[in-house]
């Protein structure tokens, strides 16, 4: 992609997303019912019907799987802005992921196979084509990914984690792997915060830069660090961790196109992960029992406005609204004695259980904006790194189902400059 591709691309999303920041900008507890109601009930209000299977199919495709059945009576403005955005979401496929030796993968989970074999042809080919001579891993925990391209590039690596108890279960799994002799070192080092001269050396010549899932604002630190490298690869992820006045809209790019963002809007970002119909049924119990107490506080007396009660123990869920309101409402140290009547005949008024369903069913539609804002945050990373001279690209690595995080930013830094780490 060009860097007028990500500009358009940026802007398109942006005026996508723009009409309908008071629900994606805010929680739907927080402010309910105002993140409903700024949300138009072409998106929502014929959903009220649907059994949960159906609902289910819906979550499904939101978060990114199977395409809705054309005959289905889907919303018609959530279904057109889901057509509207969703070329906007696709990015070019990586290569096809290589099977790792089984030998070689202890303690490794599926999903960090599957990791680590869809990038490892890609990192082969850019070793070759730009003279990689080496490369250095950030958070790279145990090191299951330095270890190996370490031994499937046949090059030294050096990883850099700030937990040393992690870093021992690195070299010790070298020795059960039987891999001493691997020209992989494990840096103990926290890259985040101000410059670090022991650190960037690593960094420097030609060597490859790779952030595996950099969590939060560490993404920001990793691209700024990176510049005296041949290569950089970064996967960004937990972008609730950010700051949303600090770590948004970097490029100079998304600051003449703003889109305001708050931590709601990053935590959304967060989300899409596909979820069985089973935790879509426990969701819909959490979901609509805590409004039900959210509202119930509220005519009670209890409460002006919202008030954090905590997550209570999955057993309480086996068992009716009125238990879980005491649990909670003891928990917040309260009485709830002479409201135990009150909360279960309010429990079974057509208004709250109306409520409960609305709840619930913005918080599914709601999830529509996850991926657009997170595509947005990283196509302004990749301005930012265009806009520093270097040439970008961004690709889809994984398959989603297996690791949601799944776009990652490649960039041939084409000059080295001498920025300010953040």
């Amino acid at each position: 992609m060009t860097s007028t591709d990500f500009s358009i691309r940026y802007c398109q999303l942006r005026d996508l997303l723009q009409p309908f920041a008071l629900c994606w900008n805010q929680s739907v507890l927080h402010y309910w019912p105002s993140c409903r109601d700024a949300l138009p009930g072409d998106w929502w209000e014929s959903l009220v019907d649907w059994p949960l299977e159906k609902i289910h199919v819906l979550d499904d495709a939101i978060a990114g799987g199977s395409q809705l059945p054309e005959r289905w009576n889907v919303p018609i403005g959530l279904r057109a802005f889901l057509d509207a955005v969703r070329p906007l979401l696709q990015f070019p496929l990586g290569p096809v992921p290589v099977l790792l030796d089984e030998t070689k993968t202890l303690r490794m989970t599926a999903k960090k196979q599957h990791e680590i074999g869809a990038i490892l042809p890609f990192l082969a080919a850019q070793k070759q084509r730009l003279g990689i001579e080496r490369a250095v891993d950030i958070g790279g925990g145990v090191g299951h990914l330095a270890r190996t391209l370490a031994t499937e590039l046949q090059m030294p690596l050096v990883t850099i984690d700030r937990d040393a108890a992690l870093q021992a279960q690195g070299r010790s799994l070298l020795q059960k792997l039987k891999l001493n002799d691997t020209t992989l070192q494990f840096v103990a080092g926290d890259i985040l915060g101000s410059r670090q001269d022991e650190l960037d050396g690593y960094f420097e010549g030609s060597c490859l830069s790779l952030g595996l899932h950099t969590c939060g604002p560490l993404a920001w630190t990793h691209l700024k660090k990176s510049h005296p490298s041949r290569g950089l690869l970064n996967f960004g992820c937990c972008y609730d961790r950010m700051d949303a006045t600090r770590d948004c809209q970097q490029s100079a790019w998304a600051q003449s196109h703003p889109l305001p963002l708050t931590s709601f809007a990053l935590f959304l970002a967060t989300r899409g992960r596909r979820r069985t119909l089973a935790e879509l049924a426990l969701q819909e119990q959490v979901n609509t029992w805590r409004v039900a107490l959210h509202l119930f506080l509220q005519e009670e007396g209890l409460a002006d406005g919202f008030v954090t009660a905590g997550d209570a123990p999955r057993a309480v869920y086996g068992r009716d609204f009125v238990a879980y309101a005491e649990d909670r409402i003891r928990f917040l140290k309260l009485d709830f004695e002479p409201r135990r009547a009150r909360a279960a005949a309010f429990f079974g008024r057509a208004d709250v259980q109306r409520s409960m369903r609305e709840f619930f069913l913005l918080n599914v539609v709601r999830n529509a904006f996850s991926r657009p804002l997170e595509v947005l945050l990283l196509l302004d990373r990749a301005l930012w790194l265009e806009e520093q001279g270097h040439a970008v690209e961004m690709r889809q690595f994984f398959d989603h189902s297996i690791s949601p995080r799944n776009l990652g930013i490649f960039a041939e830094m084409m000059r080295p400059t001498n920025l300010p780490v953040a």
